[in-house]
């Protein structure tokens, strides 16, 4: 009533994301966000450096004094996760966003310069 619905979660899709990462129980896209980062053996902070991320924020995140992060903290942080190791691919990404209640995020897109100085 007061502002925009936000998409039903696909439950299904959570519940295999989890069973696939080891999960016993329903958690929240922040619990899986520090699951993946643990699995791939990094800090919150070398986290929060990778995805130009303030790793304060990510901390309180973890931690649960700050809640229901943006949709795009969260693509940004998953994404990181699959570019800086190869324990996770896009729909992982995806599986944190419906813990979230969000859509699954866009295709990644190449960037790439096309100003003409650059040949690649």
């Amino acid at each position: 009533m007061f502002g925009k619905k936000r998409p039903s979660v696909n439950r299904q899709q959570v519940q295999i994301r989890q069973s696939r990462m080891g999960q016993q129980k329903p958690v929240d896209a922040i619990a899986l966000i520090k699951s993946m980062r643990e699995r791939a053996g990094l800090t919150a902070y070398g986290l929060a450096e990778r995805a130009r991320v303030d790793s304060r924020y990510l901390t309180r995140l973890e931690s649960g004094e700050s809640r229901n992060p943006g949709r795009e903290v969260l693509i940004q942080l998953g994404r990181t996760l699959v570019r800086y190791t190869k324990n996770f691919n896009e729909k992982d990404v995806d599986a944190v966003l419906a813990a979230a209640g969000y859509p699954p995020a866009p295709d990644p897109v190449e960037q790439s310069c096309s100003c003409g100085r650059y040949s690649g």
